[in-house]
């Protein structure tokens, strides 16, 4: 699928990243341009230009009839107040096999409603994370924002996500969406961690 093949309306996220860093946007398609498709994005001002030119972007999309997908190498730029996403690439099927989550078993600071509390992450991926809260002192909601900390394999992460998954029992499982990140590359990590757990 050709990413202006994307229909109007269609909900998308832009991860942008740049060294050490990386972030991720909301995005709504409006129409084809070119190549390419031209989408609002509600965090970005529409009255001024935002370049891209030493970052590395992806789009993500999710579709009601088929399996998200995600395109790599995308180039942006600027129109009247929209942004105009476009690539060569075709979009690739986004699943768990193109996001793998990682085991982790690293402890952790999580900050949440002004509440910090120690935390054992349990997974990672490039999108998202798992932290087990021990003593079921958290009473988080889906949707709810929250930062973590932690440090793994010479890497020290500052993430920012909101929960997306709760599992309660002994001791609560939750879920996140990444929404941005600081302290290195995630790709690099998570192929240094699973490199590690094979060892």
């Amino acid at each position: 699928m050709k990413i202006y093949e994307i229909k109007s309306g269609t909900k998308c996220f832009i991860q942008v990243t740049h060294k050490d860093k990386s972030g991720k946007f909301r995005a709504s398609a409006v129409k084809a341009e070119g190549d390419g498709i031209m989408v609002v994005v509600p965090d970005f001002p529409r009255d001024k230009k935002i370049t891209f030119d030493k970052q590395d972007v992806s789009v993500f999309c999710f579709f009601t009839t088929r399996p998200p997908m995600i395109w790599h190498d995308v180039t942006v730029s600027y129109k009247k107040g929209f942004y105009i996403l476009s690539t060569r690439n075709d979009g690739e099927i986004f699943n768990r096999r193109t996001a793998p989550r990682i085991r982790v078993n690293a402890y952790g600071e999580l900050t949440a409603k002004e509440e910090k509390l120690s935390v054992l992450v349990k997974d990672m991926s490039e999108t998202g994370f798992a932290v087990i809260d021990p003593k079921n002192k958290l009473t988080l909601e889906k949707t709810d924002k929250v930062a973590l900390e932690f440090a793994d394999l010479d890497y020290t992460f500052s993430v920012k996500g909101k929960v997306k998954r709760i599992k309660e029992g002994d001791a609560t499982l939750y879920g996140c969406l990444i929404t941005a990140i600081e302290g290195g590359r995630i790709t690099d990590y998570l192929k240094k961690r699973e490199r590690a757990n094979k060892s």
